[in-house]
């Protein structure tokens, strides 16, 4: 994916015109994370919210710290969910998230369970 790629797509969502959902691929040195960056804040301050799943959670907790450090001026909200998390946790986090309070929720398959809701559900594609 090029510059003109990221454009592009930040433009698309920025209309809310690109697919709810996609996928990065590339090789370890490939800016995979920038470029999830750049989609994700083109959601966020479109009013929309973005996921970032990562496949440990160790990986997770560190693309937390790193997106939650890159977006802090912008006010963009990240969130942390995970399996480890205790079930207080679990709940205020998915509470922040179907509530609008979080902007970007990065985690692990935890993501994908079903009491796991957006605000805007009705913009997922299933």
């Amino acid at each position: 994916m090029n510059v003109y790629e990221i454009g592009s797509m930040a433009e698309k969502l920025a209309n809310n015109t690109y697919p709810g959902r996609g996928i990065v691929l590339g090789m370890t040195p490939d800016g995979k994370t920038a470029v999830a960056a750049c989609a994700m804040f083109s959601c966020a301050k479109s009013g929309m919210q973005a996921a970032f799943m990562a496949p440990t959670e160790i990986l997770a907790e560190q693309h937390f710290v790193t997106l939650s450090a890159f977006f802090e001026e912008s006010g963009v909200k990240c969130g942390l969910l995970t399996g480890s998390l205790t079930a207080k946790q679990k709940r205020e986090i998915k509470e922040d998230l179907s509530q609008g309070r979080i902007d970007i929720i990065v985690g692990t398959h935890a993501l994908l369970t079903d009491n796991v809701e957006f605000k805007n559900k009705e913009r997922i594609e299933k």
